[in-house]
């Protein structure tokens, strides 16, 4: 769809057996990157045109999920949740996937300049998730954050590459923070005072995106059952 909301167009199937989510968009390359649920319920990486068109899938996992793409729209990196969650990348046009850490790590965000990878970082049970900074060849992670306990991802980072952002949900309210990749502590740059953030994404000049609302929760009792 247009920015303003407008020409929205259905791209992906309507079977009620699949589900298409955490879409990626290159701008560059002219594609989009999206998981693909089955009706097994496995999630795999699969690319279109920016009309749907020309259908590919690009992993054979079973459960890979939150892509971004890189700058130069030549790698679609995501997380692989088969045997732990790993980064993975896989050339966008097709080919042999490779593995880009052996240590818990999920929902890539691809910096501005191509050089790192934002993503949840938790190399053992005992430690609490981070934020880590990866290069984007692969390896250790270069900076780790701490993160607020309820901090959760997706991650973006800003235009300038300064700065990455989460969101946080406190008492059932959410905001966007970000944590500066050069020192310092995290800090919120929305000040919602109720509602839930579901979702969010950033565009090319900084504007933030929100899909905000509430989630009803009903208390329901169950009796003489056996």
């Amino acid at each position: 769809m247009g920015a303003d909301g407008s020409n929205a167009q259905r791209l992906t199937s309507n079977d009620a057996s699949s589900l298409s989510v955490q879409p990626a968009v290159s701008l560059r390359g002219g594609f989009i990157a999206f998981a693909q649920q089955d009706r097994n319920g496995q999630y795999t990486i699969w690319s279109m045109d920016m009309d749907g068109g020309n259908l590919k899938r690009l992993t054979q996992g079973k459960n890979d999920y939150g892509t971004d793409i890189s700058p130069d729209g030549l790698w679609v990196v995501f997380t692989r949740g088969e045997g732990g969650r790993f980064l993975i990348r896989v050339p966008s046009g097709g080919g042999p996937a490779s593995q880009l850490t052996d240590y818990g790590s999920s929902y890539p965000s691809i910096s501005p300049d191509g050089k790192w990878i934002a993503c949840n970082y938790f190399p053992n049970q005992n430690q609490p998730m981070s934020i880590a900074m990866v290069p984007f060849g692969g390896g250790q992670p270069a900076k780790v954050f701490p993160k607020p306990v309820t901090g959760e991802a997706p991650f973006h980072w800003t235009p300038d590459g300064h700065a990455i952002s989460f969101l946080n949900s406190v008492n059932g309210v959410g905001n966007i923070w970000e944590q500066p990749v050069a020192s310092g502590l995290p800090k919120p740059v929305t000040h919602f005072t109720s509602d839930k953030i579901f979702w969010f994404d950033r565009s090319r000049d900084g504007r933030l995106a929100l899909s905000r609302g509430t989630e009803p929760i009903d208390a329901v009792l169950i009796k003489n059952f056996q």
